[in-house]
C-alpha cells in the first residue's frame, strides 16, 4: 500500500505482519481487537487514527501525520514514534500498556516521553461522559413547540468526546406518528451509555376560520355602494393558532377576498369571500354633436361606468327665455344604484325659415306652398331642397286690413321633427 490513498482503512480482528504503510494517506484508519506485528507506518497520514484493543509490535511510526488518536486496551511493544505530528493535539487513553517504545518529540508536547507510557502533556482527559443526543427533526410542519403534520424522523446526531460505538448508536428513528417521547441510547467505546429523548406533537387537523362583512349589499343587483369591511374569526383545538387575517376593506370592482389562517403546526386554511363594490358614480354628460335635417341641435345623454356599467342615461329639457333655444340635463344610473346628473346646457332647438320662392298676395285665411330656407346651428343659412312648408297666411298687423296680405316679411320656426 505504499504511497496509497485511501478512505477508510478499518481492520478488525486482524492479523498484520512485514505490512508497508509507507506514506499512505487515509481518511480514518481503525485497529479493532488487531494485531500489528513489524509493519511500516513511516509518512502515514490519518485525520483519526484508532487503537481499540489491538497490540501493535516492533512497527514504524515515524513521521506520522495524524489529527486525533484514540486508545484503548492496546498494548504498544519495542515501536517507533519518531518525530509524530499529532496536529488535532489530542490522544485520548484509556487502559494502555506501553513497553520498549521509543519516543521522539512528538508535536503535541515538548516532553519526551517514557519508553512506558505517553507524556502526561500529550493526553487529553479520558472520557468520562455518555454520548450526548443532539436530535433534528426531518417531517411536515413547522417545528416549533415540536408540533407537526405528519410523519417524522429523528436524526440524533450523537457526539461523544471519545470514540462512539458503530453498532449500539442509532442514526436516526425513522416514520414516527404517534405522539409522545422517542428514546434513543448510544454507546461509546468507553463503555458510557447516553439517552436520548425528543417530545413530539401531531396536529392534523387545519384550524377553523370564518368570514364576517360588515354589512350587506347597499346597493342594486348585489352590489355595495359602501365598501364593506370583512373581519375573520380563527380558532384552532389542536397546537393553536399562529396567524389569523386582519380585517380587510373591499376594494372597488368584482373581487374574491382571499384569507388564510394557520395553526402553530403549520396547518392552513383559507377563506373566500366574493364581493361586488362600486362607490362610483357613473359619468354623464349632454351631447350635442347630432343635428336634424333642419339644423336644430339634437341632445343626447351619454353616460360610462367603468365598474358595474351603465343601467339608465335619460334627458329631461326645460324651456329658456328664448323661443328658439332650451335647457337640456342628462341624468344616469349604474347597476350598482349610484346616480348622477350633468350640469344644465343651452342648446338650439329651432331654427328660422325665411320664404325663397312665395307669391305676392294670397287670400286672407288662405294657405300657400313655399321652398325655405333655414339658418343651421352655428347660423349659416343652409338650403333645405325639396323641403315644403304649408303656412297659413296671416295678417302683419293688427285691426282690419285689406283683403291680401303682403308675404315678404313672412316668417315661421321650424321646430324639432317640423
Amino acid at each position: 500500500m505504499r504511497g496509497s490513498n485511501m478512505n477508510y482503512a478499518d481492520l478488525i480482528d486482524t492479523t498484520i505482519t512485514d505490512s508497508v504503510f509507507l506514506g499512505a494517506s487515509l481518511m480514518y484508519v481503525s485497529f479493532t481487537g488487531a494485531h500489528v506485528r513489524s509493519s511500516d507506518f513511516r509518512n502515514i497520514s490519518a485525520p483519526d487514527l484508532h487503537l481499540i484493543g489491538t497490540t501493535i509490535e516492533s512497527s514504524n511510526f515515524t513521521n506520522a501525520k495524524m489529527g486525533r488518536v484514540f486508545i484503548k486496551d492496546a498494548t504498544l511493544t519495542n515501536n517507533t514514534f519518531d518525530q509524530v505530528n499529532i496536529w488535532g493535539g489530542i490522544i485520548v487513553t484509556w487502559a494502555l500498556t506501553a513497553n520498549g517504545n521509543t519516543w521522539v518529540v512528538a508535536t503535541c508536547t515538548d516532553n519526551k516521553p517514557s519508553n512506558t507510557h505517553i507524556h502526561s502533556d500529550c493526553l487529553q482527559d479520558p472520557d468520562i461522559n455518555p454520548p450526548l443526543a443532539r436530535p433534528t427533526v426531518v417531517g411536515p410542519g413547522t417545528g416549533v413547540g415540536h408540533w407537526y403534520t405528519g410523519p417524522v424522523t429523528l436524526n440524533w446526531n450523537w457526539y461523544d468526546e471519545g470514540v462512539l460505538s458503530d453498532t449500539a448508536c442509532p442514526r436516526s428513528t425513522p416514520g414516527v406518528t404517534t405522539p409522545g417521547t422517542v428514546t434513543a441510547t448510544c454507546a461509546d467505546m468507553a463503555g458510557h451509555v447516553g439517552t436520548g429523548t425528543y417530545d413530539v406533537r401531531f396536529d392534523l387537523v387545519p384550524p377553523s376560520l370564518s368570514a364576517t362583512i360588515s354589512h350587506a349589499p347597499n346597493g342594486l343587483n348585489g352590489w355595495w355602494r359602501t365598501a364593506p369591511t370583512v373581519s375573520y374569526t380563527c380558532s384552532d383545538t389542536g397546537s393553536g393558532i399562529a396567524r389569523c387575517p386582519s380585517p380587510v376593506t373591499a376594494p372597488q370592482g368584482v373581487r374574491t377576498l382571499t384569507a388564510t389562517a394557520a395553526d402553530v403546526a403549520g396547518n392552513t386554511t383559507s377563506n373566500y369571500a366574493p364581493v361586488k363594490v362600486d362607490t362610483v358614480k357613473p359619468g354623464v354628460a349632454v351631447n350635442l354633436a347630432t343635428l336634424n335635417r333642419y339644423g336644430a341641435q339634437v341632445p343626447r345623454c351619454v353616460a360610462t361606468d367603468a365598474t358595474s356599467g351603465v343601467a339608465t342615461c335619460r334627458l329631461t329639457t326645460t324651456a329658456s327665455a328664448s323661443a328658439n333655444y332650451r335647457y337640456a340635463t342628462a341624468t344616469a344610473t349604474d347597476k350598482a344604484g349610484n346616480a348622477a346628473t350633468s350640469a344644465k346646457v343651452l342648446y338650439r332647438a329651432t331654427t328660422v325659415a325665411a320664404f325663397t320662392t312665395a307669391p305676392s298676395s294670397v287670400p286672407r285665411g288662405g294657405r300657400f306652398s313655399v321652398v325655405v330656407t333655414s339658418k343651421n346651428a352655428k347660423g349659416a343659412l343652409i338650403n333645405l331642397t325639396g323641403v315644403r312648408a304649408l303656412l297659413p297666411v296671416k295678417t302683419t298687423s293688427t285691426g282690419s286690413g285689406p283683403a291680401n296680405t303682403t308675404l315678404s316679411t313672412y316668417a315661421t320656426r321650424i321646430g324639432t321633427g317640423t
